[in-house]
């Protein structure tokens, strides 16, 4: 049998097989994949079977669906199903109300009896989210080493934990922080890497932890001891049925009034008897539910209107005295807001500011406007460009996701999977996606381009001259001064002299 990665792509992919991998990951770590991405799924596994020394794609899978799999092979499994992509103070929004609102309350009350703070970072990458709790902790707390802090940071990867413990980073990891803020917490080692202040790491632990299997978070910390978990783009990559499991059993690691922070598009993991939704400036958040209305009024957030609970059927006693049972500044359903037209005039907005290049203003009013099931394909994909555009590629792909998933025969969608997915340097699945634009739109002039651009930069010049051909063609149809769809402005005059270069050099 020839080696899997000779395989021609055409060959039909083993769905059962595929199937029952994918059922096996779902349960063992959370990870699902849908049956139209069975071909990444495959594709991943073909370099996972390299790692296992299986000579074979299928043989390795038939294997591994076939056998318990140890804590190292789920870890050398999700390195490659995963993202690592993080960075010190990413989210800006969520680390200002940790430091403006949340943590100075709780370290408020703390004063009053026991020194101590508990958070969980989960599913912590390389680190960089801990240690930004820790520098936050630091500020706030001038003698925080009389405290007993205690940020826990745990992830199934072994890789990104051994270098969480080290501390070591380079520029792209702190591209958010101030150079101030660099000089004080972080040394300079050698030309490009800096390693973390070693008094402030002594607030973390690392752990490695299956988030999959909930169970097991007793080992790692105490039942009803967390004040704060950060549990963010993970759910990207769970079913909701795993996702759910996991967050309703987060709520039991919190204390009464412990909070749970996922990202923006990982809403709909939480289970909601479990949380009071709240809401901040910069998106949304949880409280831990007591099984109780929430009484406690919140702020709300400029974007998004003060939150009112659904009025439901009163109870005939209470009709009949004139009372009402509710209170109406409970915090406990989406906002809303009077009429469609105030949704419409907001989308408006989020479209000029999104002209203006002003990508967290829109994502502020896009946001809003995803709570109310808004046009909900087009919101997630405006939210999908701006974090692009902002190099959050991380949501930038889950938002994507969720437009495909909302409107998945449309070829704009992949296409901007496919832009990127190149950008962080996935080339294989970019390709894929290009093809799937095609597939969709075969006379997309620019997918044809970009695919055919991307072909030529790892050298497989013959099948970027199909597409090349594809796009001479199509620009057969268009004047040069025509602007040429869905390419921000790019004149057809101008393509055709970039298509014609660029086919003058497939042929070097």
């Amino acid at each position: 049998m020839n080696d899997p990665k000779a395989t021609p792509t055409s060959s039909p992919l083993p769905i059962a097989l595929l199937k029952a991998l994918n059922d096996k990951l779902s349960a063992e770590v959370g990870i699902n994949y849908s049956a139209d991405r069975f071909s990444d799924l495959y594709r991943h596994f073909k370099t996972i079977a390299k790692e296992f020394e299986f000579r074979h794609v299928d043989d390795c899978i038939k294997w591994l669906t076939d056998h318990q799999l140890t804590d190292r092979q789920l870890s050398v499994i999700a390195s490659h199903l995963t993202i690592g992509e993080t960075y010190f103070f990413r989210e800006p929004a969520l680390f200002d109300h940790l430091s403006q609102e949340i943590l100075p309350e709780l370290i408020t009350a703390r004063r009053k009896g026991r020194l101590y703070l508990n958070l969980w970072s989960a599913g912590c990458a390389s680190g960089e989210e801990p240690y930004t709790l820790a520098i936050i902790l630091s500020k706030l707390i001038p003698d925080w080493k009389d405290w007993s802090i205690n940020i826990f940071a745990s992830d199934l990867n072994h890789h990104f934990l051994a270098k969480a413990k080290m501390a070591k980073y380079t520029n792209w990891s702190m591209r958010a922080c101030q150079p101030d803020l660099v000089a004080r917490y972080f040394k300079k080692d050698g030309e490009s890497a800096f390693i973390f202040d070693p008094s402030l790491r002594s607030m973390v632990q690392f752990q490695k932890l299956n988030l999959a299997r909930p169970d097991d978070y007793h080992q790692f910390v105490e039942v009803g001891s967390m004040d704060i978990i950060l549990c963010r783009n993970v759910f990207i990559y769970f079913s909701e049925e795993t996702a759910h499991k996991v967050t309703a059993k987060m709520s039991e690691f919190l204390t009464p009034k412990g909070y749970l922070f996922v990202s923006p598009s990982e809403l709909s993991a939480v289970v909601e008897d479990k949380y009071h939704k709240l809401t901040y400036s910069g998106g949304t958040y949880f409280e831990k539910s007591d099984g109780k209305p929430r009484l406690k009024a919140v702020k709300a957030s400029p974007v998004v209107q003060p939150l009112l609970s659904k009025p439901k059927p009163m109870p005939l006693a209470a009709a009949k005295s004139g009372t009402s049972p509710f209170d109406f500044n409970f915090i406990d359903i989406k906002p809303k807001l009077a009429v469609p037209a105030e949704l419409d005039a907001k989308f408006k907005k989020a479209q000029k500011l999104f002209e203006q290049g002003a990508w967290q203003e829109v994502a502020q009013v896009l946001l809003g406007l995803y709570e109310h099931q808004y046009k909900e394909a087009e919101v997630a994909s405006m939210l999908s460009r701006s974090y692009a555009n902002r190099n959050w590629l991380v949501e930038a792909l889950a938002w994507n996701t969720i437009a495909i998933e909302k409107d998945n025969l449309n070829y704009l969608h992949y296409y901007l999977r496919a832009s990127i997915l190149e950008a962080r340097g996935d080339t294989e699945e970019a390709v894929d996606c290009f093809r799937q634009t095609l597939f969709l739109n075969p006379e997309s002039v620019i997918a044809q381009f970009a695919v055919s651009n991307l072909l030529i930069k790892i050298g497989r010049r013959t099948k970027a001259k199909s597409h090349l051909k594809s796009a001479q063609r199509l620009l057969l149809d268009y004047e040069d001064d025509d602007i040429i769809p869905d390419s921000e402005g790019l004149t057809a005059g101008s393509l055709k002299l970039i298509v014609n270069s660029l086919s003058e050099s497939a042929h070097d």
